[in-house]
């Protein structure tokens, strides 16, 4: 019998299988010195592992020890049954049946899980890179059943690049259960309210002075900054305890990327901000005389500065607009119940400066309502969408990763350290 097997309970068989902490079963052990020796001097003998077992029968036979069986005991390695099958050495190799017929070799490869071609597109990976190196890594992977080394779908690398930015920025996705929860959708009742009166007095600020002075005098340029400035103190103020009081995509975006909000509660508010500018603008139409409605307040860029510079103007102003509103009224050390006054004094600077450029917009949405009610559209209204939403994501990742995240760890060590003292 081999070494290797130790009979545990009576009537089994010395068979090469393997149990544990049963008393009365099998039990496998290492090979001992003395099964090494005897391999080695069937070797000498002229015995090869791998070598048919056909025309040297009687020679192998003669130099082997009387009563020696290959394999692991009585019908060791015996694929099949005792007679007439294959049958295998301990270590893989193949001998024929006894009935003198030579058999294949019975040893496979193992199956390689990337062949040669489907580890070319790694090579070129930027290791240092994690984003390229995760989107790149799970690009090949869904288009492991495609041919070796077929393209990556442009769309599917883009979008698991877009994932894989989000979760470095620990965006969440948010719960499905938001769409049915009656306090958000109260939320976004009151960003469409807020939003609805916020573009009434603002554009409202504009067809007035308008009617009074068609020219954008000093005196106008105040008037439109003051409106626009005290109408967001207080509806941020008023809405501020039921939704946040964002009343601007741009600053809805602003949480999303400092990881405040959810992407379904953010859509959510963004779609009532922006039906709420329509509804302000046609509530603005429908109460001003039709001789008198011009654009409705509408934003178009100056004629004399290029659209560059505009676009550099935009992102500034809602920069600062958001740097505001993080300093107020997300950072908990900021004055958080007065934090409407200072957002609204930044958005009277905003216009001041603003007005003759771009009119300042900093919120896509006051720019819609009045575009899509009056059909002025302007020569770049598309401006008003990308530079504030490049502003606001600017000043919210700053904000975050510069000012408000150092500034939680070290207090939250603190507050660990303190008790130890």
């Amino acid at each position: 019998m081999d070494p290797r097997v130790q009979q545990g309970g009576a009537g089994q068989k010395g068979r090469p299988e393997q149990f544990y902490g049963q008393r009365g079963k099998q039990q496998v052990e290492e090979p001992s010195d003395q099964y090494q020796q005897q391999q080695q001097q069937q070797q000498q003998r002229g015995k090869q592992a791998d070598e048919p077992y056909g025309g040297q029968q009687q020679q192998r036979a003669a130099g082997r020890p009387e009563g020696e069986k290959r394999g692991w005991g009585n019908d060791a390695g015996v694929v099949g049954g005792p007679r007439g099958k294959q049958q295998l050495d301990p270590f893989g190799s193949s001998f024929p049946s006894r009935g003198g017929q030579e058999s294949p070799r019975f040893q496979q490869e193992p199956p390689q899980r990337f062949t040669a071609a489907a580890k070319e597109p790694y090579a070129q990976l930027d290791f240092n890179d994690p984003i390229s190196h995760v989107s790149s890594y799970h690009g090949e992977h869904a288009e492991l059943h495609a041919a070796p080394g077929a393209p990556v779908n442009p769309a599917l690398h883009t979008m698991v690049k877009m994932v894989t930015m989000l979760n470095f920025m620990k965006v969440e996705l948010g719960e499905t259960k938001t769409l049915r929860s009656k306090e958000q959708w109260r939320a976004a009742g009151a960003e469409f309210i807020g939003t609805l009166l916020f573009v009434f007095l603002g554009c409202g600020s504009v067809v007035a002075t308008g009617i009074l002075d068609s020219k954008m005098t000093a005196a106008r340029l105040v008037a439109i900054a003051l409106a626009h400035g005290l109408a967001i103190t207080f509806l941020a103020g008023a809405t501020g305890a039921i939704s946040g009081g964002h009343l601007n995509p741009a600053v809805t975006l602003a949480f999303v990327v400092a990881g405040k909000e959810s992407l379904l509660r953010a859509g959510l508010y963004v779609g009532s901000q922006i039906f709420g500018g329509i509804f302000g603008a046609l509530f603005l139409k429908w109460c001003t005389p039709e001789s008198m409605r011009g654009t409705l307040g509408s934003h178009d860029v100056n004629p004399l500065i290029y659209g560059s510079q505009a676009f550099l103007m935009e992102l500034i102003l809602t920069f600062v607009l958001i740097f505001v509103i993080f300093g107020v009224a997300v950072d908990r050390r900021g004055p958080g119940v007065i934090a409407p006054i200072p957002i609204g004094f930044a958005v009277v600077v905003d216009h001041l400066v603003g007005v003759p450029f771009t009119g300042a917009s900093m919120n896509p949405a006051r720019s819609f309502g009045p575009a899509i009610v009056s059909g002025a559209f302007g020569t770049q209204h598309l401006l008003y969408w990308a530079a504030p939403g490049f502003g606001a994501t600017l000043a919210s990742a700053l904000y975050r990763y510069v000012f408000l995240e150092p500034a939680e760890a070290a207090l939250a060590a603190a507050s660990v350290a303190a008790p130890a003292k």
